[in-house]
């Protein structure tokens, strides 16, 4: 997490549960996958719906950058300003083929307890 709060960076082979577990001693959260066994990288590229989806919008929505190893070797960050091409390319699918996202820098919230079930 970033000093000032606002960015995560996460590694692509993750899954929700060790984000949340750690975000949540913190009393921060990202919008990420609703059922903590899903794996990162999966559902960032794919779209994403999550509980926050509503609020926040889509898992998509809150990559703020990826890092990217693209097919001739070279690490380049994607963001909206920065090699903003490929950024556009891989929100919601349709960039899997542009490079091996290494890491995403999700944006980050203040996350009080939250209750929920099944009736």
């Amino acid at each position: 997490m970033s000093n000032n709060r606002k960015v995560t960076s996460v590694g692509s082979g993750n899954t929700w549960h060790n984000i949340y577990k750690l975000l949540e001693s913190l009393g921060m959260s990202v919008v990420g996958a609703r059922d903590a066994a899903v794996g990162v990288g999966g559902l960032m590229l794919g779209g994403g719906i999550s509980y926050f989806s509503g609020h926040y919008g889509w898992v998509c929505d809150n990559v703020l950058s990826y890092e990217v190893i693209l097919a001739d070797g070279s690490i380049v960050e994607a963001s909206s300003s920065s090699n903003s091409d490929i950024y556009w390319a891989r929100r919601g699918g349709s960039g899997t083929n542009f490079g091996i996202v290494s890491r995403f820098d999700l944006a980050t919230f203040e996350q009080r307890s939250m209750w929920g079930g099944t009736g």
